[in-house]
């Protein structure tokens, strides 16, 4: 049996795609200021030109604390909204799960596990499903095997395994003529 992953792989992918390229476009805006800053014409003579490299080694510290928090803006706030996109498709299913299951250990009847298209946990969603169903299955049979008791109890000498043939006898008759 081929498993199934929750979430699939193109969507993995697809998020480390996305997470490498928040890297890279902060990783850019730090070297930009950088980039910026010392992009300065160093004069024509020895004296402006000292001044301006003077200058720049003493600002270096702010200048490049400022690319770093720069940086780090950019990747927290891109990251940030990945995380969020991606959450939301997890958390998403996971409300419905607990929805469904809420409602069906209520007593109502289970319906249909449906997801948004994107969504991830389908192969999940399939599994509860399959679970639900048999498990509806297994109680309409219980309820046809207790109205087969009520109208023809077993007589008081029958053999018990005639009477279980019997019942499920019945019970595949009336799922039959239900289906």
């Amino acid at each position: 049996m081929k498993r199934k992953k929750l979430i699939p792989i193109g969507r993995e992918l697809r998020f480390i795609a996305f997470v490498t390229v928040a890297v890279l476009l902060s990783s850019l805006a730090g070297i930009g200021v950088i980039a910026i800053v010392f992009n300065r014409e160093l004069g024509s003579g020895f004296a402006e030109s000292f001044y301006t490299i003077r200058s720049l080694y003493r600002n270096l510290n702010a200048i490049s604390t400022l690319a770093i928090l720069l940086q780090l803006a950019v990747s927290v706030a891109i990251l940030y909204l990945a995380a969020l996109h991606y959450s939301h498709k997890i958390s998403g299913p996971m409300y419905r799960f607990r929805t469904i299951l809420n409602s069906y250990l209520e007593g109502h009847p289970a319906n249909r596990i449906a997801f948004r298209s994107d969504d991830f946990l389908k192969p999940l969603a399939e599994m509860l499903q399959s679970v639900i169903s048999r498990e509806q299955k297994r109680k309409k049979q219980e309820e046809t095997i207790l109205e087969l008791l009520e109208k023809d109890p077993p007589a008081a000498g029958e053999d018990r395994e005639k009477f279980i043939l019997k019942l499920r006898k019945h019970a595949d008759e009336m799922e039959a003529d239900d289906a």
